[in-house]
């Protein structure tokens, strides 16, 4: 078959069975024919049919294989026809983009033919039913908005308090932004100011304010000056009272002292006399001095020149007694402004007498004086009594802990205390040095726990000051402030720390110090009746002062102080927190916007500044004004000058010129040239008139409104709201049924009236006056055309917000007046009270003198005390010197020597005065020295002050011991 398949030809065959090796015995024993096959070629074709077999075995083996691997080989020709499939959509893809361009052109065609197509055929129906398209619009738009409106209508039904309350709260909003803008835009436009003119308007509760707030003025001034006239008596009396002890001085000055404290309370006026009678001449002397007093409050230059040129007792006489009058102590924010302008000159005038920084720590500077009167008041009396009650009273509450830290004196106690309980002389040595005193045992002890206790006793006060720094009164501050200011200006080169100590020295020092170391007479402890602190209290009080001295000085204790040292770093860490407080409270901002004061201040103000002097320190001003004219008001033309030229001398008080007189001070020269002056009032009577016609015509800028005609509706608008101000003017003054506010009214009649001129102005008039003062406004340079005259809105932008402010303060003013009038009363009670017991102490001592007569009552308790005491036994006493030596009483005689002291005798005898001795030394009959009289209070003196031994009689006694030999003889004691 393969032959035939190969050659083509078709090959007769025999088939020969061929089995094994026999097959090939009879192949070869059979003879070979030529038509039979050969061996080679039966080898060959059976080579080839195993050939065939096998390769169809292994086909088939191969299929078998294939077939059971056919899942695999499904998945193979997958991937390839997939990859195959890829491949060409990549080339069709490829083919897209590259002919991406046209093919959207031709698609771009061919949606424009079929939108196309569309749209004209739409458009031809539409136009054929256009009259029913629009109708059914129309009801659809209708339906749609009605159904819209319905649903609206009821959320806004069911939310109708919601909606009032945002519709509130955007008008409150809007509100808020036009008052923001008010007080934080420089320049705000017409339109805000016009919402809030009516902050200006003057109602009822303000006038009535205003006369309550200068009736509290009055009788605080009234009552400050009640009571330091008392208490200055009081002083005079306790040192009267002190001297009938020692000097023996007449009780009828006492009784007279006395029935003048009894008239103590306030002269009644005498208006028929002096400077208040009603003569023409008084009354224009009266008005020149209110002139007088109006420049000197306002310009504080003057006062200034005229406190340095007077000795330094003259002028701090003046300052105390006139100058803080003048200011009403600074009870209100203008007076305490105007007082701190004077303060500020007076620290100028005082940089050009200084050559060191530490002058003014160490010296006197003349305005130290009226600066520490003016922080020394009644409300700067409220910081010192919140900053320092309880330090103090931890002080004062433990007055059995000693905290005095004196070797020395500590020593010197030790010794008095042993000789008083024992009777005999100690043996220790009396003089000894600092240094030597705290060598002892029980010294050193005692000094190393007192020092514990002092420190932290100081240590509350720092915290306290530290802490207290919000509370420190502007005024003080703003002094500190200018003395450092001041001293940098003089002297640059000097450091920093030292001129920070100046600053603090006035607050710690002037301030603060006096507070601690007499605290009941600043109200910082409550004192009853006769109580008072004791000496161990002062002293301790005095101890801590001292430490709080050195450590806002940055003073380290020293050799000098050898056992303070251990202090040293406690004052070094207290110092560094002082030194930043003093650098804080320097910082402060400027008094016209910490009191919201300005030039124009005084032309706004509801009622006019009213002081109270009495004639003769309004003389005494006057003289003391023409003694340094040339001084004061150098320039020919001053105003000051004038006024006193036209005073003439001053007279001499009369006895009738008792009491004080009200001056309501008013400017003469409201500036220093009249060319300013009527420029300034035409820029204030401008703001009146833009005012009154902002309120009825709106507008952005002054020139538009000023450009746009108003309308009649304006104008009927500006004439009721006229009348209307004018009738609740008159009804406030038909309302006011008080005298005082009648004369005030009296004392605003020109100045009313022309407000009156003013708003009777109509709308046409207002706005030709306003064109033609801002013609001349602009001419003085106050205002500018450039820039739409906002010089003026501004100006009333400040008054309003300072009106507001001005308002706030003035109720808290009479908060704070009203509580300083009921201190200052319960004060008045008290110092009544003292005058009251006064009088019951007078009356003991008239008694016990005429007592002393019949009872010989003797000591200095007994010569005081109206109470029965022990009878004092009279006579004499006769010692020999050496027995007085051997009892510690004498510790020498001059002249005589131990071997002859049995020969001298020594007499103590008592007199006829009470507390009063006689002590007279003989030998052999004669008198060694003149008889010389012992009082026992100057003794109890020496003790108290640590005086070991005193001479007497040419004999050097030893104190203790005496005092105990006169207690044990004379008054029955030990």
């Amino acid at each position: 078959e393969e032959a035939e398949a190969e050659g083509g030809e078709k090959v007769e065959r025999s088939v020969v069975p061929v089995v094994g090796a026999r097959s090939e015995a009879v192949m070869a024993a059979v003879r070979p024919s030529e038509l039979d096959l050969g061996l080679e070629e039966i080898q060959t074709w059976l080579s080839k049919a195993n050939a065939d077999w096998k390769k169809r075995e292994d086909e088939r083996k191969r299929a078998e294989e294939l077939r059971a691997n056919e899942d695999k080989f499904v998945k193979l020709q997958a991937r390839i026809r997939g990859n195959q499939a890829r491949k060409a959509f990549n080339e069709r893809m490829a083919f897209f983009r590259s002919q991406l361009p046209a093919i959207v052109r031709i698609q771009a065609w061919w949606r424009m033919v079929g939108a196309r197509r569309a749209y004209r055929a739409r458009l031809a129906f539409l136009n054929s039913k256009g009259a029913e398209a629009l109708r059914i619009q129309a009801w659809w738009r209708m339906a749609r908005e009605r159904r819209a409106y319905r649903r609206r209508l009821a959320e806004l039904s069911a939310l109708e308090k919601q909606a009032l309350r945002i519709q509130a709260l955007w008008r409150g909003y809007k509100a808020r932004s036009q008052f923001k803008d008010l007080t934080n835009e420089k320049d705000p436009p017409a339109n805000t100011l016009r919402n809030f003119l009516h902050l200006l308007d003057q109602s009822n509760l303000d006038f009535q304010e205003e006369l309550e707030l200068q009736r509290l003025k009055q009788r605080i001034v009234q009552t400050i000056r009640h009571n330091s006239e008392q208490e200055g008596n009081i002083n005079t009396m306790d040192v009267k009272i002190g001297l009938l002890v020692k000097n023996r001085i007449s009780l009828d000055d006492v009784e007279r002292q006395s029935k003048r404290l009894k008239k103590g309370g306030r002269i009644e006026d005498d208006q028929q006399s002096g400077l208040k009678a009603l003569t023409k001449e008084n009354r224009d002397r009266l008005e020149s001095y209110q002139h007088m007093f109006y420049l000197l409050q306002t310009h504080s230059r003057y006062l200034s020149r005229t406190i340095f040129e007077m000795p330094g007792i003259k002028a701090t006489k003046f300052m105390e007694n006139v100058v803080l009058s003048l200011y009403s102590y600074a009870q209100h924010r203008r007076e305490e402004y105007l007082l701190l302008g004077l303060f500020k000159d007076s620290v100028v005038e005082e940089m050009e007498r200084v050559d060191e920084p530490q002058e003014l720590m160490t010296g006197k500077p003349l305005f130290i004086s009226m600066v520490v009167s003016y922080v020394r008041g009644a409300r700067n009396r409220e910081v010192l009594k919140a900053l320092f009650a309880e330090p103090v009273q931890a002080v004062v509450g433990a007055d059995s802990t000693n905290i005095l830290t004196n070797p020395v004196d500590i020593y010197k106690a030790m010794i008095n205390k042993m000789e008083e309980q024992s009777g005999q002389a100690c043996d220790l040595p009396y003089d000894v040095s600092t240094e030597q005193a705290f060598q002892h045992p029980t010294v050193k002890d005692v000094v190393v726990k007192r020092q514990e206790k002092l420190r932290a006793l100081t240590g509350s006060f720092i915290d306290a000051i530290v802490g207290g720094l919000d509370r420190l009164p502007y005024g003080i501050r703003y002094i500190a402030q200018q003395m450092k200011c001041a001293l940098e200006t003089k002297f640059p080169d000097a450091a920093a720390e030292d001129i920070l100590k100046v600053s603090g020295n006035l607050i710690y020092y002037r301030y603060m110090n006096p507070a601690i170391i007499a605290p009941e007479i600043y109200d910082v402890v409550e004192m009853r009746g006769n109580e008072t602190l004791t000496v161990v209290q002062r002293r301790n009080l005095a101890e801590v002062s001292k430490l709080l001295t050195r450590i806002t000085a940055g003073k380290l204790y020293g050799d000098e102080d050898p056992h303070m040292q251990a202090l040293n770093d406690f004052v070094a860490e207290s110092y560094a927190r002082v030194r930043d407080y003093f650098t804080e409270a320097c910082n402060v901002k400027a008094p016209e916007d910490q009191f919201n004061m300005d030039k124009y201040s005084d032309v706004t103000m509801v009622a006019k500044p009213t002081i109270f002097m009495s004639p003769k320190e309004i003389y005494g001003t006057h003289a003391l004004l023409k003694e340094h004219i040339d001084e004061v008001c150098p320039a020919k033309d001053d105003p000051l000058r004038q006024i006193l030229d036209e005073l003439g001398d001053a007279p001499e008080p009369a006895d009738t010129d008792a009491g004080e007189i009200s001056l309501q001070l008013t400017p003469k020269f409201e500036t220093e040239h009249e060319r300013e002056q009527s420029t300034i009032l035409t820029f204030v009577r401008t703001k009146k008139l833009v005012m009154n016609l902002i309120r009825a015509q709106p507008g952005k800028t002054l020139p538009a409104i000023l450009e746009q005609e108003p309308s009649d509706a304006q104008c009927a608008a500006h004439a009721a709201f006229t009348a209307k101000r004018q009738e609740a003017r008159e009804k406030q003054l038909a309302t006011t049924g008080d005298d005082k506010a009648a004369a005030a009214d009296k004392d605003k009649d020109k100045k009313k009236s022309e407000d009156e001129v003013l708003e009777g102005m109509s709308l046409q008039e207002t706005r030709a006056a306003i064109k033609e003062n801002l013609v001349e406004l602009e001419a003085a340079g106050l205002v500018s055309k450039k820039r739409h005259y906002q010089e003026v809105l501004s100006a009333i932008a400040k008054d309003i917000r300072n009106q507001r402010a001005y308002r706030l303060e003035r109720k808290r003013e009479l908060k704070k007046l009203q509580g300083t009038l009921d201190d200052l009363e319960r004060k008045t009670s008290f110092n009544d009270s003292q005058i009251e017991q006064f009088e019951i102490y007078i009356q003991g001592c008239r008694q016990n003198l005429a007592n002393n007569q019949g009872t010989k009552k003797r000591g200095f308790r007994a010569f005081f005390s109206s109470k029965s005491a022990k009878t004092a036994k009279g006579g004499s006493y006769k010692y020999t010197a050496a027995k007085l030596m051997e009892k510690g009483v004498l510790v020498s005689i001059e002249g005589v020597s131990k071997t002859m002291l049995k020969g001298v005798n020594m007499t103590i005898s008592s007199t006829d005065t009470p507390g009063q001795f006689e002590i007279a030394a003989t030998m052999a009959g004669a008198s060694l020295a003149e008889k010389e009289i012992i009082v026992l209070d100057d003794l109890l003196e020496m003790q108290f002050n640590g005086v070991a031994h005193t001479k007497i009689a040419e004999a050097r006694v030893n104190v203790n011991l005496l005092l105990f030999l006169l207690n044990k003889k004379f008054y029955n004691t030990a």
